[in-house]
Formats: structure tokens, sequence, C-alpha cells
């Protein structure tokens, strides 16, 4: 018994619905996989510019300074026990130390996300005030050009007028070794070792801020 016309029409339409249905089904699981595949791929890059950046900035610290005779220089690091619990699974951490002085230059970032550097040290604080504690310096981005070669990026700021500039893992470790003598000084000024360095020395330290892509 053959259906109506009506019941065929009927037929035909749910038969053209359900095929659409799969059809867009198969175009939103390949868009996934594409998605995911790609994050993953980003992911391998990030994960190796910062080990390329945090390497470099190693090598430049040691070249410079490494000959002082309590200089220290670790990467891969384990990162400050104040900072552990928010490091998550995609950080990488850079120590410099120099007698009781520490800084780390680290890196966070998120799945699929391009990573920033920042630089962390502690805020001396006086004496018989709470305990030191860290505080957290942007450092620069690294960007990905389109050729797949890292760029790292920042936001000079100099009088009023900020300005994105290109860096070098030397000038991190310029950044870093800066950033290390400056505790170190007021750690043993804190202790009345030393006197304040003239504001000529302080003007020397430039104002870094990571810069988007």
């Amino acid at each position: 018994m053959s259906p109506s016309a009506p019941l065929s029409t009927a037929w035909d339409s749910v038969v053209a619905r359900l095929r659409e249905a799969e059809r867009r089904e198969r175009e939103l699981a390949e868009q996934a996989r594409q998605f995911r595949a790609a994050r993953q791929e980003l992911d391998t890059w990030s994960q190796g510019a910062v080990q390329e950046v945090l390497a470099a900035v190693k090598d430049a610290c040691v070249s410079r300074a490494g000959a002082l005779a309590s200089f220290e220089v670790e990467y891969p690091a384990k990162p400050p026990s104040s900072l552990g619990h928010h490091a998550g699974p995609c950080a990488s951490f850079l120590r410099l130390a120099l007698g009781p002085s520490q800084i780390y230059l680290y890196s966070l970032r998120g799945p699929g996300e391009l990573p920033y550097l920042h630089f962390v040290a502690l805020r001396v604080t006086p004496p018989r005030a709470r305990p030191e504690r860290l505080v957290s310096l942007p450092g620069c981005f690294i960007a990905r050009r389109p050729q797949g070669t890292l760029q790292l990026r920042a936001i000079h700021i100099r009088g009023q007028t900020p300005r994105v500039v290109e860096l070098t893992p030397e000038d991190l470790a310029l950044r870093a070794l800066q950033l290390l003598a400056a505790k170190l000084e007021t750690t043993l000024r804190a202790r009345g070792a030393i006197e304040s360095p003239p504001p000529l020395a302080r003007q020397n330290v430039t104002s870094i801020q990571a810069a988007p892509p």
C-alpha cells in the first residue's frame, strides 16, 4: 500500500530535517576538533617560547653576573612558597639570588593563551612591621609573529607617553639584575649596612609594563 501524497511529503520533510541535522552535527564536531587541535598547537608553541626566553635570560645573567661569589641563577626553579598555590600547571619560574635576596621571573598562562612574563620581588617593610610580602611587577608579553617566531612586547613608560617596544632576553636579564641589586641594597640598608643610593642610580630603572598583542 503506497502512502498518500500528504504522508509522503511529511516523510520526505522529516528525513530532510534529519539529514540536515546530521550534516550540522558533523560540521560542529569538525569545528570542535579543529579548535582543540589549534589550542593544543598554541599551547605547545607557548611552552617552547617560554622555555626559550627563560633559558636565554638565564644565560645572559650568568654571562654578566656569574663571576659574583654568591650569585645563583636557577631555571627551571620551584615557585616561591607564597605564590606556589597560584602557579597552576602552565607556570614556569627562573630564580636569581644574591646573598639573602631573591628575584623570580615567571610565566603564567591559561590553556589556549599566549604567555605573560612577570617579575616577583619581596617588598621590604619597616622593622617590627608585618613580614615581607611578594610584589609582582610586569615584564613582557610573548607574542607570536605570523611566521611562528616569538616577539617580546612591553609598554615603555617614560614621562606621560607610553609606547610599545620590543625587548630581548638581555633586556629582561638586565631588569632582573637591577631588581636583585635594589632588593639587596634595601635589605642591607634596613640593617644599617649601606647608605641610600644617589637619585641618579634609581633613575636607571625603566618602568616597563606588559603589552598585549
